[in-house]
Order: structure tokens, then sequence, then C-alpha cells
């Protein structure tokens, strides 16, 4: 038997219902358009992250191997679209990464050498994220109910052991991670890691 607290809220759910099933009848570019309207008035857009060439050693590969693959760049496409030009958190993650030397920009070269292209593999990855302030009596485009919520800015990058010798391991060069990203850290951002997950290595002919 339903509580009295859920009788009471009869009307209000049944609203919510009703606005989540015109929702559903919505077609592709009815939704899209309401979640653009939603980003324009909340002002929580996605970081527009483009892409720069880079080149990933492994933790545990050999000296010459690399996958190539690619690092947070340049915004792509129209800023002022879909996606906000977050140029300054893109910059700072990707030049953590190159400043540690944990990928190479210019493409390697030498003998013995073996690259390959990346496919589906799981580097380690850090996600730098800026939390903002709460933002409250934000109306759902779905439900219509009113919500709060912190808008977040994230940017990740997958990393790999470096290309200078001594090369550290993942857990050292986590750190140096960490401590490049929250150098002049306000309390408001946050760094976290994925660690690398199954990547196919093959030693370079000797």
């Amino acid at each position: 038997m339903a509580r009295y607290g859920d009788i009471n809220r009869a009307e209000e759910l049944k609203a919510a219902k009703d606005k989540l099933d015109l929702w559903l009848k919505m077609s592709r570019a009815e939704k899209q358009a309401a979640f653009a309207a939603t980003q324009a008035a909340t002002g929580n857009k996605r970081s527009n992250v483009g892409r720069t060439t880079a080149w990933i050693q492994p933790f545990g590969a050999p000296d010459k191997f690399f996958y190539e693959t690619w690092i947070p760049g340049s915004p792509s496409g129209d800023p002022t679209a879909k996606e906000e030009n977050a140029n300054t958190i893109i910059t700072k993650v990707a030049n953590a990464v190159k400043a540690a030397n944990l990928a190479a920009i210019a493409e390697p070269t030498g003998a013995n050498l073996i690259i390959e292209k990346a496919r589906k593999i799981q580097f380690a990855k850090v996600i730098y994220s800026q939390v903002g302030g709460t933002v409250n009596g934000v109306v759902s485009r779905i439900t219509g109910i009113p919500y709060s919520y912190k808008k977040t800015d994230s940017v990740s990058s997958s990393f790999g052991q470096g290309v200078t010798a001594p090369v550290p391991s993942e857990g050292t060069a986590q750190a140096q991670l960490r401590v490049a990203l929250l150098a002049a850290a306000t309390g408001n951002e946050r760094v976290s890691f994925k660690p690398q997950g199954n990547v196919s290595i093959r030693a370079a002919a000797a």
C-alpha cells in the first residue's frame, strides 16, 4: 500500500510522467534542440576538446615501442555551438602530460623502432576536473522537475611511461601529474586516474 506522502504527491508525479511521455515522443532533432536550450540556460557545456597526435609508450614496454594515438589539443569546431571553448583546462592537461615527457609529440625515430596504431588500447589516463558552485532551481527538460547541480568541466588524457630515461613507474607518473595539475589549486580542482589496462606489448627487434 502506498504511503500517505506518496499519495499526496500524486498530482506532481502525474505531471512529471506526462512531461516524460512527451519527451519520449520527441524526434531526435527536437531532443537535441531541447538539450541545446538547457545548455544555453545553465552554461553547463562540455569542454570542446580537439586532438593532437601523440606517441605513447605503455608502462612495461621495451624501449622503442610506441602506440600512435592522441592527447588533448586545440578545441575543434564552433566553440559557440554545443560545446564551450575551454582552452585553459585543455591546455593545462596537455601541457602537464608533455612537460613530464609522458607522451611524445614528435614522431619517434631510430633503428629497431616499432610503432602501432592504437585501437581500443587501455592506456593509463588522467582526469582533471574543475568544479563550480551549486546552481539551484534548474528545471529538467525531461520531467519539468527542478533540481540542483554543480557545474563541472573535465578533460582527460592518456599517458605512458615516458620517452626519456629513467622512465617512471605508473605510480610515479601519476604523482608527477597530480603535482603539476594542482600546483596552483584553489580547492575546486580534482585529479583522478584510471590505471593502465590490457595493452599488447611487443619487444622491438634487437
